[in-house]
């Protein structure tokens, strides 16, 4: 089994998800993170929490439940994914969850995304819209649509934020260091023809205050372009 730092979690472990370690990234969610953990913690899954300079509880609560909390370089949540590839690879994971911490995804539902992991690359968790808001159900079908145009792919929830990946096939290769990570990690699938699963799962209304903004929809469809100019099958 991986070593790790948060070892008054790691006694917890299920045995059957050794090979996994779960990811929050977090950036003032000191409304959700205890939630999260003790959510994550149910479903017997080594956890870390990556923090984006938080000026808020978040860290404390995350330390004080026994949870290792690993720094960023940046704020953005590429620079999470990116740490916490260079971390689960260090302790020898071979596959990384990510979970956003705002409470709109069930860790719960972890447990059929991973089941599909050992035969794929990636597993994303596939939203129902009609559970999205209406703005950001638009914004997410112009992301869907302009990257399965853009890669010639079937993608349907292109910034899920719920996945996993298989380490190895990604090590290197995330450069996004924003909200534009999340289509990236598809892209690189994608482009690599990795094999990929989409699984149906919950969602909820979010805890705490959203980080996204309209800004941030047209740097993603801008990323998108860029991605698809430099990632090649």
């Amino acid at each position: 089994m991986p070593h790790g730092s948060n070892k008054l979690y790691l006694a917890n472990v299920n045995p059957n998800q050794h090979d996994t370690l779960v990811c929050l990234p977090t950036l003032n969610e000191e409304a959700s993170i205890a939630y999260m953990i003790t959510a994550v913690q149910y479903e017997g899954l080594p956890l870390v929490v990556c923090d984006g300079f938080s000026t808020d509880n978040t860290k404390k609560i995350a330390e004080q439940m026994g949870v290792m909390v690993i720094n960023r370089k940046a704020l953005g949540k590429g620079s999470a994914v990116q740490k916490a590839i260079e971390y689960a690879l260090s302790e020898d994971y071979i596959f990384l969850a990510f979970i956003d911490c705002d409470g709109t995804y069930m860790p719960h539902d972890l447990r059929v995304v991973l089941e599909q992991r050992h035969s794929m690359d990636m597993v994303a968790g596939k939203r129902p819209f009609e559970k999205i808001t209406l703005l950001r159900r638009m914004a997410n079908y112009v992301m869907n649509h302009w990257f399965n145009y853009l890669f010639k792919a079937r993608i349907h929830d292109v910034v899920s934020g719920m996945r996993v990946i298989r380490l190895a096939k990604f090590k290197g290769r995330v450069t996004a260091e924003d909200f534009d990570v999340d289509h990236q990690l598809a892209a690189i699938a994608v482009a690599s023809s990795m094999r990929i699963q989409e699984i149906p799962i919950h969602y909820q209304k979010r805890l705490g205050n959203s980080k996204i903004r309209l800004k941030h929809l047209f740097m993603i469809l801008r990323a998108m372009w860029r991605d698809s100019r430099h990632l090649k099958k």
